[in-house]
């Protein structure tokens, strides 16, 4: 209802684009695109609240999986590159604070593995 801008009941695609980029701003946009039209079981370009929470039903529905494989991924990406966890450590901590912050651990995913998208790397991160 927040992003309902027109107060019509449904989420148009530039009320849903305005909804993610508030809410998930490093989300991309083509990546905001294709869950709206994964959540648009009508087809009409609109998001009604039953396609909205059936959507989330279907997903919560099955075990989730994708982030366990993005570490299996990430760890996987370590042994390639010769790195215990120590050192991935200490070569991922650019400030050398003794903390990753969200934004180190982001370049560290970026450079080990390229093709991973950032809201994967985010969710490995919490």
């Amino acid at each position: 209802q927040a992003f309902d801008q027109n107060k019509n009941g449904t989420l148009s695609k530039e009320e849903w684009q305005a909804a993610v980029a508030a809410l998930l701003p490093g989300l991309h946009s083509v990546d905001a695109n294709s869950v709206f039209v994964r959540f648009d079981a009508s087809g009409d370009g609109f998001l009604n609240l039953a396609e909205f929470t059936s959507f989330f039903q279907a997903v919560n529905a099955t075990p989730p999986k994708t982030l366990e494989e993005t570490i299996r991924l990430l760890q996987r990406a370590f042994i390639d590159n010769g790195l215990g966890l120590c050192e991935s450590f200490q070569a991922f901590d650019q400030n050398k604070d003794g903390t990753l912050s969200r934004e180190e651990w982001q370049a560290a995913v970026a450079a080990l593995l390229p093709g991973l998208h950032s809201a994967d790397a985010d969710a490995v991160f919490g």
